[in-house]
């Protein structure tokens, strides 16, 4: 199985297309942030909403990098006193935003040999684009919802801990987590679902979802690990 495994990952050049998705991401990630933190903040409070999402961040690339992501953000602006400039400038950051959906859904179709049919390439780009707002979207209402649930936990938690002990500092840890892998698992269920130029049923969405959600977790783990041990050593260093 395993053998099997590495001999589809070679023949889809899954790397390439890993590689392929990692450049788009660096230029979509504050583009997508900026759309995602705004449409968050009619929930809650954009602090709020920046303080969540930046704990998150840092804990898969480490402070460091969270911190150079806000300041990307806090650079990106746009012009709003002039009305074709902000037109154009929120085109623009919707247009880059989406752009990483975009480079999901052709790896998606790539490795599952799915067939574009053609003769539709502007229709296709719009559909492709407004898929890829709605699952924007879909992150911003997730955003707000794990806060929400976050927030009553915490409360909760810390009034059970007052009244029974230190013992509830685990359940809200395993609560937190739990919360975490339910999001991560519905927005890879949406993805599988609503992305690929094919009918997906919802079952094997769902089965597929689950497990890319665990080994999601696994490579935070692993990630978080080597930048607590190895962060200081520099790619120079180590060469």
């Amino acid at each position: 199985m395993m053998h099997l495994t590495f001999v589809e990952i070679g023949k889809d050049r899954v790397m390439k297309l890993s590689a392929a998705l990692s450049y788009y991401t660096v230029f979509s990630l504050p583009s997508l942030l900026i759309v995602i933190i705004g449409l968050s903040s009619r929930f809650f409070g954009k602090e709020a909403i920046e303080g969540k999402i930046y704990g998150q961040i840092s804990g898969f690339v480490g402070t460091q990098a969270a911190m150079e992501i806000e300041g990307m953000l806090k650079n990106t602006t746009v012009n709003h006193d002039n009305l074709f400039i902000t037109i154009v400038g929120i085109a623009t950051l919707l247009f880059s935003a989406t752009g990483i959906f975009g480079e999901i859904q052709d790896s998606i179709n790539q490795i599952w040999g799915i067939e574009i049919k053609p003769g539709k390439g502007f229709v296709k780009l719009f559909l492709n684009r407004m898929l890829s707002f709605s699952m924007i979207l879909i992150l911003g209402f997730m955003g707000a919802v794990a806060l929400l649930l976050s927030s009553v936990f915490n409360k909760l938690f810390s009034n059970l801990q007052a009244k029974y002990g230190e013992g509830w500092v685990n359940v809200l840890g395993l609560l937190d987590f739990l919360l975490i892998f339910s999001i991560i698992s519905i927005l890879f269920t949406c993805i599988f679902k609503v992305l690929p130029d094919a009918r997906i049923k919802l079952k094997d969405a769902l089965v597929g979802a689950m497990f890319t959600a665990m080994l999601f977790m696994l490579g935070k783990v692993l990630i978080s690990y080597y930048l607590v041990n190895f962060a200081k050593i520099s790619a120079f260093g180590a060469a």
